[in-house]
């Protein structure tokens, strides 16, 4: 089953505000930016996706496909809305040095890309604004984001010791966007 969700609006999803829309340090944060140039994006796949290889549980983060310019293989990625760098795992694919990324913007509320291939100067604890460039596509046409949001806690799994912490508070992507996004 897949999920078709269309943008219609530029990369900043018209938001005027650089920075986060929370305003203390545990409120949920509003994403002010696409990750990718929403004129290019081709099709979004929904949280708890079973198909890719490798998953075993739904996935606890949504796709963003991508079409390509003529002769490019990788598209710009940018930060959703302002925050830290908090983790970077390295995971080189077929000579590529695709990565995770995990972004904190508050004590409660974090999200992370995977298959990016960040940017030369983003370390991990690096400040980052929102619609700021933080890398490219890796491998493909395609990133995942996840969010962790801790002010909400799922519950009803069968055998909940088998599911780590970003599952445990996985929020549902799309919802954190602005409604111009």
């Amino acid at each position: 089953l897949f999920l078709f969700v269309g943008f219609s609006c530029n990369k900043s999803g018209g938001g005027s505000s650089p920075g986060n829309t929370y305003t203390g340090p545990n409120e949920t944060s509003k994403f002010l930016y696409s990750p990718v140039d929403v004129s290019r994006i081709k099709f979004l796949l929904s949280l708890g996706w079973l198909q890719p290889v490798g998953h075993t549980i739904p996935t606890d983060h949504v796709y963003f496909w991508c079409d390509l310019p003529g002769g490019a293989t990788t598209l710009p990625v940018y930060a959703l809305t302002s925050g830290k760098v908090e983790k970077i795992l390295w995971v080189p694919v077929q000579g590529i040095q695709e990565s995770k990324v995990w972004f904190r913007v508050n004590e409660k509320f974090s999200y992370y890309f995977d298959h990016v291939v960040p940017d030369p100067s983003l370390k991990e604890g690096s400040s980052i604004t929102a619609g700021q460039k933080i890398g490219t596509t890796g491998l493909g046409s395609s990133i995942d984001l996840g969010v962790i949001d801790e002010t909400l806690t799922l519950t009803g799994y069968a055998n909940p010791k088998r599911y780590g912490w970003q599952e445990t508070y996985c929020g549902k992507p799309f919802q954190y966007f602005t409604d111009a996004l």
